[in-house]
């Protein structure tokens, strides 16, 4: 998963069955939290079919690494000379790509069989990668010169670049967030009020799909069967996690969540990771499964839901999102 439009780095976040006016009912999941041991705040970012998750975590001095979690195995992943290191995603192959800090800006990176390579859009002054698929096909945003976001891809024909036509923020302002097998890319884009929307762009053709009755709908991942997930806001500025499958939207937060909760990915097998706040402001990876029934639980017990304000607060500079990177899926508009 955008800027001032001299930066939108951080992010807040939609398609259109407009036709229904009701934002969608809560859904039944279990929950289990994902924390690096030692960690003050884990992101969960990405997960393949496997179930290896990718991610990063800040340490008790406030370091920022990154991390693949393989059952009870964790291996730390740290970009050579970085900074900080933030990995978002992993494929089947174990390839995993996200980005790092030099200490001045943000660099791609792709990591397979060992081997780190930088990606940077050409004439950006910063590029993340969020998302890979088996192809090894990379999706992701660069900001521009002008301080306009820019979603792209990168595959063996070179790096395209995607802009919403609908997009009506006075800056560029699109996103790409995900990418699956088939090609297909997930997204964001501002309109002139500032709020958020969401595409899928397949075969070059735009196709809006926002949470109905939705003020904003970020769409931050999708599944080679169509399922993606993502967060809204609602008319009562009160933001959920959300799950699309098929034409039925289903709302879903971290019981018991202090502040907001953002889910990133889902991969084949309908398991979401995403990440959570707790009462201190620290955050924790999570992973979901959607289960039969009403009422979100944490391992099938019923939670009063979370009480969601809105976004933590942040600022939107490309130097902010140097020094903190969970901040890169949040996009929202900035003056």
């Amino acid at each position: 998963m955008k800027k001032t439009l001299g930066a939108l780095v951080c992010a807040l976040l939609f398609a259109t069955l407009t036709c229904f006016a009701q934002v969608p009912p809560p859904g039944n999941f279990r929950f289990q939290n994902v924390d690096v041991p030692g960690a003050t705040s884990t992101i969960a970012e990405g997960i393949n079919d496997l179930g290896q998750i990718a991610g990063f975590f800040r340490d008790a001095a406030g370091g920022v690494h990154g991390y693949v979690r393989d059952g009870d195995d964790i291996r730390i992943i740290v970009f050579p000379n970085a900074t900080k290191t933030f990995p978002l995603t992993i494929n089947n192959s174990g390839t995993v790509a996200g980005g790092y800090s030099d200490g001045t800006r943000i660099h791609g990176f792709i990591l397979e069989h060992g081997r780190f390579t930088t990606i940077d859009f050409p004439g950006d002054i910063f590029t993340e990668i969020v998302d890979v698929n088996e192809r090894g096909d990379v999706a992701g945003t660069y900001l521009d010169a002008d301080s306009g976001f820019h979603g792209f891809t990168f595959d063996k024909n070179g790096f395209t670049s995607i802009d919403d036509p609908a997009q009506t923020w006075p800056t560029p302002s699109t996103e790409v967030l995900g990418i699956n097998n088939r090609k297909t890319v997930s997204g964001v884009f501002l309109d002139v009020n500032g709020n958020v929307h969401s595409f899928l762009l397949t075969d070059g053709i735009f196709q809006p799909n926002d949470v109905p009755g939705a003020v904003s709908t970020a769409l931050e991942g999708l599944n080679d069967s169509g399922d993606v997930i993502g967060f809204y806001v609602g008319p009562d500025n009160v933001q959920h996690g959300y799950l699309q499958r098929g034409g039925r939207f289903t709302t879903f937060d971290f019981p018991g969540a202090v502040g907001t909760s953002f889910p990133f990915q889902i991969n084949n097998s309908g398991t979401i990771v995403g990440i959570n706040f707790d009462s201190q402001g620290h955050s924790h990876g999570f992973i979901a499964d959607q289960l039969p029934g009403n009422q979100a639980g944490a391992d099938n017990q019923a939670d009063p839901p979370p009480i969601i304000r809105g976004a933590p607060a942040q600022s939107c500079s490309p130097a902010s999102l140097v020094d903190n990177p969970e901040l890169i899926r949040n996009p929202r508009a900035c003056n």
